[in-house]
């Protein structure tokens, strides 16, 4: 078979094949699995690989780009922006935008501002209705100036889902669920378990449909104990005492 011999054997990626059952592709479709793979790998292989489309997303004015990540299974149409527009001591502004590519220029298709930004994961199922997960204060940060000191209240975590069909990109990023969360950082979104790292590097899986029940990660400790008769200590203690130099 030219797919498992000329291409998977040789740890070549095939695009867009995704969680697809080899076995139960046509003939036809691992034609062009084959051919992909292959015209691909010259492509990123090359030393001089030639430019197939070029694209320019235009984001927001003075703004620095924090992260860019397509959509899973979803064929590389829908890229996800973060970027940082606003900056100050006390306040920081992100704007989080979705872009449509299939168009001849880049369209946004839904925005959203978000103030002091923790941390954003996007959903690996791409089937599933929750598209990403982002983890924000729940309060702003409250600065006193006499004592120059900053309070962070507790994080939240929010589940978007994208309305790709809106006509107001404003309104497009819609909630799924909202809930309170102790949380360092968001590591991986699959369906409707999430997992996250709170800031003593615990690990615990949530499930976005009933957030009150968490399920903490532990790796199993091996405890050796060696316990020492009291009079062998004793007897060690006198050894060493007085065997002379």
């Amino acid at each position: 078979m030219l797919l498992r011999t000329h291409v998977q054997l040789e740890n070549i990626p095939v695009p867009r094949l995704s969680r697809q059952s080899v076995d139960l592709l046509t003939s036809s479709q691992l034609e062009n699995h084959v051919v992909k793979a292959l015209r691909m790998r010259c492509r990123w292989g090359s030393l001089s690989p030639s430019v197939a489309r070029r694209l320019k997303v235009m984001c927001s004015p003075f703004s620095r780009i924090v992260s860019l990540q397509f959509l899973p299974e979803r064929e590389n149409r829908w890229l996800l922006s973060l970027a940082l527009v606003h900056f100050t001591t006390s306040e920081r502004k992100f704007a989080l935008q979705c872009w449509d590519l299939e168009a001849s220029q880049p369209v946004c298709i839904a925005t959203k501002t978000l103030l002091r930004f923790g941390s954003l994961v996007v959903n690996t199922n791409g089937a599933s209705t929750a598209v990403l997960a982002v983890q924000s204060p729940l309060y702003s940060a409250v600065f006193y100036a006499p004592s120059a000191r900053t309070y962070l209240l507790p994080f939240s975590i929010e589940i978007f889902t994208i309305d790709f069909d809106s006509t107001d990109p404003a309104s497009a990023f819609l909630p799924v669920a909202s809930f309170p969360g102790k949380v360092h950082g968001l590591h991986k979104l699959s369906g409707t378990t999430l997992l996250t790292r709170d800031d003593h590097g615990r690990l615990c899986l949530w499930d976005i449909g009933s957030p009150e029940n968490q399920v903490e990660l532990r790796s199993p400790e091996i405890q050796v104990s060696f316990r020492i008769p009291i009079f062998c200590m004793l007897c060690i203690h006198f050894l060493w005492y007085y065997i002379p130099d």
